[in-house]
């Protein structure tokens, strides 16, 4: 993601922003700080457990106040749940399971994304006109980014844990057992 962030970001000339939530993330925020020009914390209890609303619902907070033009995130299980929750908050459009992206610059600098269709056997170039852009990207597709030298800055963002709403709760787990879904 953040190649792919890196690829977008060095043609337009923007900031490379990467977000970080959690709980107790200074560590990891500060090793993303070598791959992004800036990295935003949002560090709250709340945020310490996968919850989609939660975590929707501050990423929500912050893309009111930040004002992205490109929202990024990786392509996995929790984030097919987590991505249109954001989208819709955000008022965006959201392309999924992207391989590609290309900022198409003549034609008011709409992103093109590149994605498998039919089972792989086709592709499909969709262009995203609504701001911010998003979209999930596959995984291992983009080679890794280099660690800098220079570190980004590091910005802690208040989430306000008023506006989340945990939709489940998880009451117990129980070792040992599973069940098979096939």
């Amino acid at each position: 993601m953040l190649r792919a962030g890196r690829d977008l970001t060095h043609k337009c000339e923007e900031i490379l922003s990467a977000c970080v939530l959690g709980q107790g993330i200074h560590d990891l925020s500060d090793e993303i700080s070598y791959y992004a020009d800036e990295v935003i914390m949002l560090d709250n209890p709340l945020l310490a457990n996968f919850e989609a609303h939660v975590w929707a619902s501050a990423l929500a907070s912050l893309c009111e106040v930040a004002k992205p033009t490109t929202i990024i995130v990786g392509h996995t299980y929790d984030n097919m749940e987590l991505a249109p929750k954001l989208a819709f908050r955000v008022g965006s459009d959201l392309i999924t399971d992207c391989v590609h992206l290309e900022e198409d610059t003549g034609n008011g600098r709409h992103l093109l994304c590149t994605k498998p269709i039919y089972g792989n056997n086709a592709v499909a170039v969709i262009a995203i006109e609504t701001k911010p852009q998003m979209v999930t990207l596959r995984s291992k597709v983009w080679h890794a980014l280099q660690k800098s030298g220079d570190k980004g800055e590091i910005v802690s963002f208040d989430c306000k844990p008023e506006l989340f709403t945990a939709m489940t709760e998880s009451v117990e787990l129980v070792p040992g057992e599973s069940v098979n879904l096939d």
